[in-house]
């Protein structure tokens, strides 16, 4: 291995970001991998247009993440407001989408 890709392995394998820009980022991930299980439930039950909605929230929440890794902690401040906004409006999304596949089952 070469030493720049040597480095580079090191450097992607070395944590650097401090804890709350970590936790900040493991969030949006997280509400990412949720939406994301949610819309291939959905798009599985038959239910396309809620699938793609949720399927958007998805992306919506790995650009989130995305920002994060990008700006650091400058962004967190930022991140934290969107989040709790994004909480406070999933709820009755994800309620809806819940019903509609316990409709289907």
């Amino acid at each position: 291995m070469s030493g720049i890709a040597q480095s580079a392995t090191v450097a992607y394998n070395t944590p650097r970001s401090p804890r709350v820009l970590q936790d900040a980022a493991a969030q949006w991930l997280g509400a990412a991998h949720y939406e994301t299980e949610l819309a291939q439930e959905l798009v599985l039950a038959g239910f396309e247009l809620a699938a793609k909605a949720h399927a958007t929230f998805a992306a919506e929440c790995l650009t989130n993440a995305n920002r994060l890794f990008e700006r650091g902690e400058t962004w967190v401040g930022a991140s934290t407001k969107f989040f709790n906004t994004y909480q406070a409006e999933c709820g009755a999304r994800h309620t809806h989408a819940l019903k509609l596949l316990k409709r289907q089952a």
